[in-house]
């Protein structure tokens, strides 16, 4: 369960916001077609069966009616007085004119019954000794009967019914009512039989009807299982029933389900009274949902009409919602990596989405107005730690050389060093003040280093050589006041004078690179240990550093210039120190 909620957790919006359709809008659509599916469905079979049960027992019973009035037809015929007599009467006692007579009456008779009610024809079978048997077809011989199916099973009274052997008129099947003809003082002595034809069209017309559901075959067979009416010959092997299937399905009041072949069927089987046929009704499932399936077809492309509506919706709703999101989230990465240039984000809306990109824009604009206060403030911390520096770097300078002059009073003809060394001094004062500007050019930086070499040396007895190498059309570069002098005087104090023998060489040089300028201020001295040079630029208190903080410079120009400008030191002990300093090279401007 953590897991599932630590994924949604982590889940984009978009993602989250598509989840939630698809639970709350897509589900319900899949549910509710699935739902009106199956009472579709359930409706459907419902009706089907109930309409197939309705015409099933309406065929049976008009089928039980049609054959109820054959059979009363075939007993009305049997019990007749006149075929009854004829059919008791010796052969040997019965004149010939009495028995043309008597047949003739029965003939007219039989006719009666013809075309009435479905009977094609009715035939007699008496005793083989009359003169009239098988004279015309209608009355037969009872040795002729030998040669239908139903003489040995036929006793006593009962009227059975058989496929007939022949066909009427019109060459459609026939089939047959049978009836003996007793003995009325004994119904086990048979004195004749009575056939009556009637077609098997008149029950295929009417099963038919049965049929309410495509598909379904209905058919009439008898306790045998032989085949008496169908309405379709074409699948009545593929459906017909087998005796135990007979049996099962007997046995149900309503429809059974069972598998006939390959297909899943409803059975129903009802026996026809008086009778040994029995109506069977097959109905396959397919064909009850034949619609069903249509209507399921056509709801699932609906439905999935709808999802995908519903889809595209969706998509377009959470692109809506989360492109401003993203673009917003984007931004302020942009803010977090410090590029507060592209982190602004342009929106009219107002929304709540809106208004929250309206504050953020608010913010990084506040937070810009602050950095700008804050880096002319650091400039300000800067220029005023310069000048508390300068206030304690020129007194101890300006003592240093005064004292050198008062020195140099005592000693005869030195009026003109004493003099050269006041000018000196006069003008490198001069350049360090430089009316109050922060930027001065390379030009008059230079300057200022070479009368700072040039009153030490008149200290040193000129040990330390200045070579300075940079192009005239570089020199009239923009550069921080007072950035070479302090790195100069860590070369003298801390690097030359710190030799065995304190002589040593300063070469500053200078070059472009690209649209920045190199300035590279190289020594000979004793070079700065490497633990000292790993933090040499970090250190926060300028008072550990020798002499004027680098650290200061380097921030100093950072501030002014950018982060990717500053100072670069490389040593080797004992063999010197080179410092690199990169600005932009562009012209100063003299303002006066």
């Amino acid at each position: 369960m953590k897991r599932i909620r630590r994924f949604f957790v982590n889940l984009k919006l978009r993602n989250k916001l598509l989840l939630a359709f698809s639970v709350f809008i897509i589900l319900p659509i899949v549910t509710l077609t699935l739902l009106s599916t199956y009472l579709t469905k359930y409706i459907i079979e419902k009706n089907a069966m109930f309409s197939a049960t309705q015409s099933f027992n309406q065929v049976s019973d008009f089928v039980s009616y049609r054959i109820d009035n054959i059979i009363r037809a075939t007993n009305l015929i049997a019990n007749d007085q006149l075929v009854h007599s004829v059919a008791e009467r010796d052969p040997n006692n019965y004149p010939l004119e009495e028995q043309f007579e008597n047949l003739q009456k029965i003939r007219h008779f039989l006719t009666s019954y013809e075309n009435e009610i479905d009977i094609v024809t009715v035939r007699l079978f008496l005793d083989d000794q009359m003169i009239h048997s098988d004279e015309d077809g209608d009355i037969l011989g009872l040795e002729s009967a030998k040669d239908f199916p139903w003489y040995q099973s036929l006793s006593g009274s009962q009227v059975m019914l058989y496929p007939s052997m022949g066909s009427d008129r019109n060459g459609d099947q026939t089939l047959s009512a049978v009836r003996a003809i007793t003995s009325f003082d004994n119904y086990q002595d048979i004195k004749g039989y009575v056939m009556a034809e009637f077609p098997e069209k008149i029950f295929r017309d009417m099963i038919s009807k049965a049929n309410s559901i495509g598909g379904s075959l209905t058919y009439i067979c008898n306790d045998q299982y032989e085949l008496i009416s169908s309405t379709d010959d074409g699948n009545q092997d593929e459906f017909f029933l087998t005796p135990s299937q007979m049996e099962l399905v007997s046995g149900y009041s309503d429809w059974a389900f069972l598998k006939v072949g390959n297909e899943d069927v409803f059975a129903k089987v009802k026996a026809i009274p008086s009778t040994n046929w029995s109506i069977v009704t097959i109905i396959p499932e397919s064909g009850i949902f034949r619609d069903t399936h249509l209507i399921q077809n056509t709801m699932v492309l609906f439905m999935l009409f709808l999802i995908g509506i519903a889809y595209l919706g969706a998509v377009f709703v959470t692109l809506s919602l989360t492109k401003r999101i993203d673009l917003l989230a984007s931004k302020m990465n942009a803010a977090q990596q410090g590029n507060f240039s592209k982190a602004i984000v342009y929106s009219n809306a107002k929304d709540e989405i809106g208004i929250l990109i309206q504050n953020f824009n608010y913010m990084i604009d506040r937070i810009q107005t602050l950095m700008a206060e804050e880096k002319i403030a650091s400039q300000r911390l800067r220029s005023a730690e310069l000048m508390a520096l300068q206030s304690q770097i020129n007194p101890h300078f300006l003592y240093n050389t005064l004292d050198m002059i008062n020195w140099m009073s005592y000693e005869e003809d030195k009026g003109e060093e004493i003099r050269t060394t006041l000018r000196s001094l006069s003008r490198f004062y001069k350049l360090s003040l430089n009316k109050g500007r922060t930027l001065v050019s390379l030009q008059d930086e230079l300057k200022h280093v070479s009368l700072y070499i040039q009153i030490q040396n008149m200290r040193l007895q000129n040990s330390v050589h200045l070579d300075i190498r940079v192009p005239e059309h570089l020199q009239q570069c923009g550069i921080l006041k007072i950035t070479l002098q302090p790195i100069v005087e860590n070369a003298v104090l801390h690097g030359i004078m710190e030799k065995d023998d304190p002589h040593g060489t300063i070469n500053i040089n200078a070059k472009l690179s690209g649209e920045d300028l190199l300035i590279t201020v190289a020594d000979d001295g004793v070079g700065i240990p490497p633990d000292i040079l790993d933090t040499l630029l970090n250190e926060e208190d300028t008072s550990r550093q020798h002499g004027y903080g680098l650290t200061n410079i380097n921030e100093r120009i950072m501030l002014y210039f950018g982060e990717k400008y500053g100072l670069s030191i490389r040593s080797q002990l004992a063999k010197g120190t080179i410092v690199t300093i990169r600005i932009p090279f562009h012209k100063f401007l003299d303002e006066q």
